[in-house]
């Protein structure tokens, strides 16, 4: 590495040299730094693992023969995608105990002496390969259908074990000639978990709206369109009182319109205007004791596109 740790420089190699993310496991939970006063947190570390992930960076090859590989887990399985200064981009997958398989063949344009943004993420199972935030590989149902019982199953398998499910796993790999990459990130998206109770130290599933085992189809009214149900999220996954936890909020709606609504959705009547402006995105706390986040982070506030 290189520029205090914001490059990565590959000097060139016949074999794929890897750089592997050491990531603690609670970064893949749904954790956060703010509204996390909650003890104990309301999320289970062994099962509440977010597997929508996003490996992104600038790279630059100085070689006709240099490519990168970028590889996303989830839970036994490893995807991996190689883009060539060549043109060449390959998407691949290897199941737990076999061999690597082909799932997508395709070419980018990734000339050497330039740079381009790649990226490869992985969101409710469908793996695909971004080049400058433009699709060039991606699965299909046929190779990695999102099928949540599946992904139910597979969870089972471990905790009924008394096993965690596995960490993901981030690695970046480069071959041929040299290379660097610039502005390295890995991204995880909201992961959101059932609504939850606790007493005591014991965590117990609330039968919450839209969660586990408690589905919720949304309703569309074609003579009444006002009435359509809407199932919001929070920005905080166990912190947040939204779809997953809201009962009958009678004095957020039209008396005449109550013994339409369901509990856990909002009316689109209630949609009354659109987000323009973060005008308050995580203060800073003032370095006294236990202090609210008072302090404004100006920088920070913007406008919504």
């Amino acid at each position: 590495g290189g520029q205090g740790g914001r490059t990565f420089e590959f000097a060139g190699s016949e074999k794929p040299s890897r750089l592997r993310f050491e990531i603690d496991r609670e970064s893949f939970c749904p954790r956060y730094a703010y509204n996390s006063s909650q003890s104990p947190p309301r999320y289970e570390e062994s099962r509440d693992v977010c597997y929508d992930l996003k490996l992104a960076f600038l790279y630059a090859p100085e070689a006709d023969d240099s490519r990168v590989g970028l590889e996303l887990s989830s839970f036994e399985d490893v995807f991996r995608a190689w883009v060539g200064a060549d043109g060449q981009c390959v998407l691949e997958k290897r199941a737990a105990g076999k061999e690597w398989t082909e799932l997508d063949r395709g070419r980018a344009s990734v000339p050497p002496g330039q740079a381009r943004n790649v990226a490869l993420t992985q969101v409710e199972r469908r793996v695909t390969l971004w080049v400058d935030d433009k699709p060039v590989l991606t699965t299909t149902d046929q190779q990695l259908k999102p099928d949540k019982e599946t992904l139910r199953k597979a969870v089972r398998a471990y905790t009924d074990k008394g096993q965690d499910v596995p960490t993901p796993a981030v690695s970046i790999l480069a071959e041929g000639g040299p290379a660097r990459l610039r502005h390295v990130k890995v991204m995880r998206d909201v992961f959101y978990t059932d609504a939850v109770v606790w007493v005591g130290d014991t965590r117990t599933l609330d039968p919450g709206h839209g969660t586990t085992g408690n589905p919720i189809v949304l309703r569309k009214f074609l003579d009444r369109p006002n009435m359509d149900e809407f199932y919001v999220l929070g920005d905080n996954s166990p912190a947040s009182k939204d779809s997953r936890m809201w009962g009958h909020h009678a004095l957020t709606l039209r008396e005449e319109k109550i013994g339409s609504y369901r509990n856990g959705t909002v009316p689109r009547y209630s949609m009354i205007g659109r987000a323009f402006f973060v005008y308050w995105p995580g203060g800073y706390r003032p370095p006294i004791g236990q202090a609210l986040p008072i302090v404004p982070n100006v920088g920070r506030m913007r406008l919504i596109r």
